[in-house]
């Protein structure tokens, strides 16, 4: 279970499973952007930060766009991790930078630049900042002041407010394949109605 503090930047799970929460504003298609996470927790807790799209799992990294970095020093994107960064622990400050630009997420520990964990991201996508943790807490950092912003970035708190269209699923059409005695039955009852018709008429046709 995640709890947060009433200011909404300290989660917390003081369970032993993986819980997560997502920010509620997403970034999109260009900018580079940049959010702080310091943990304040359990020393044997582990947390794992990065983006995602609302489409997401909360456990980050285990579906195809959500992109993690956790305290073990690895990256998960799609469920697969790999070696990345270094481990972190309490009072290490994780910086979770998105550049939607060159198509890349990266990381940052305690000012020092990890290098590029993701590229060729897709910049479609609307990306939220993302945390998981199990047995700790963090608080996360939104807006300025940061204790390291990356030249050229931009705290997430100042993207511009776009939301994601949702998918167009209203049905355009429907066919249906009937069986040639089917046909012949719609095909008769529809001749029948049409005999009690006059204004307007009815002509049917078969094709």
């Amino acid at each position: 279970m995640v709890t947060s503090r009433n200011d909404g930047l300290t989660v917390s799970n003081s369970t032993s499973k993986w819980a997560g929460c997502r920010g509620s504003m997403g970034v999109t298609k260009s900018g580079k952007y940049y959010f702080e996470c310091r943990i304040c927790g359990n020393a044997n807790g582990i947390c794992r930060f990065g983006w995602s799209t609302l489409t997401d799992k909360l456990n980050l990294g285990v579906s195809a766009t959500g992109y993690g970095y956790g305290g073990t020093g690895k990256k998960v994107n799609g469920n697969v991790f790999s070696d990345y960064g270094d481990t972190f622990s309490t009072g290490d400050v994780i910086g979770c930078c998105l550049d939607l630009d060159a198509c890349t997420i990266s990381f940052s520990k305690n000012g020092t630049d990890l290098g590029i964990a993701f590229s060729n991201i897709n910049s479609a996508f609307h990306y939220y900042p993302t945390v998981c943790l199990k047995d700790s807490s963090i608080c996360v950092t939104l807006s300025a002041p940061f204790e390291s912003l990356p030249l050229e970035y931009s705290s997430i708190s100042v993207a511009p407010k776009t939301k994601p269209q949702p998918a167009n699923r209203s049905v355009l059409a429907l066919i249906l394949e009937p069986t040639r005695e089917l046909a012949e039955q719609t095909y008769e009852c529809l001749t029948h109605f049409a005999s009690f018709m006059s204004h307007p008429s009815i002509h049917v046709v078969c094709i």
